[in-house]
């Protein structure tokens, strides 16, 4: 009688054991996971927008910032399935060819998507500023952005004035525009 219970009191410190170690083990696997998880952050109001070189639909390069000192740049993050993208990227090319003789610039970065779908997506809304191609969502990344549309305006200074996650009504973007003109 006195082995079986023996017996059984070291089947439970192995099996207490056992599942230490697994619940250590799991524990372990979260912290690791998530040292590992931190998000790049989309640069701040305030700061020098990081530099970048994509490619446009003519496929001439384009370098952000250096390719537009002195003027006032809107980059704007999207893709060809997003319906405020669709319905605010011509009321942002009426805005640009309004002031782009006064120094505004607008660049269009597709995230990721083919060069047909963006061609197809700027055709269709008669877009005339540059859209550019980021193949594999590098510079979407780099940016930290994570949803779209997602747009950086930045002044003549070279300094990001203002970040903005979502649609923007077409008097507000352009009263914007006018003040940093």
């Amino acid at each position: 009688m006195i082995f079986f219970w023996m017996g059984r009191i070291q089947g439970i410190e192995r099996y207490r054991k056992f599942w230490a170690c697994f619940l250590l083990c799991i524990v372990l696997a979260f912290f690791i996971a998530l040292s590992g998880c931190k998000e790049k952050e989309p640069p701040a109001v305030g700061v020098v927008p990081q530099k970048f070189t994509l490619l446009d639909l003519k496929g001439g390069q384009i370098t952000v910032p250096d390719d537009f000192k002195g003027k006032v740049v809107i980059i704007r993050f999207w893709v060809d399935t997003c319906k405020a993208c669709a319905k605010e990227m011509p009321e942002i090319d009426q805005t640009y060819n309004k002031y782009k003789d006064r120094g505004l610039a607008v660049l269009a970065v597709n995230a990721g998507q083919s060069r047909e779908a963006a061609e197809t997506f700027g055709s269709r809304l008669k877009i005339t500023y540059p859209i550019l191609l980021d193949p594999g969502s590098k510079v979407t990344k780099q940016y930290g952005v994570k949803a779209v549309p997602f747009t950086f305006v930045i002044n003549r200074e070279g300094i990001i004035t203002k970040r903005i996650l979502g649609e923007t009504q077409s008097e507000s973007f352009e009263k914007m525009i006018r003040d940093l003109l």
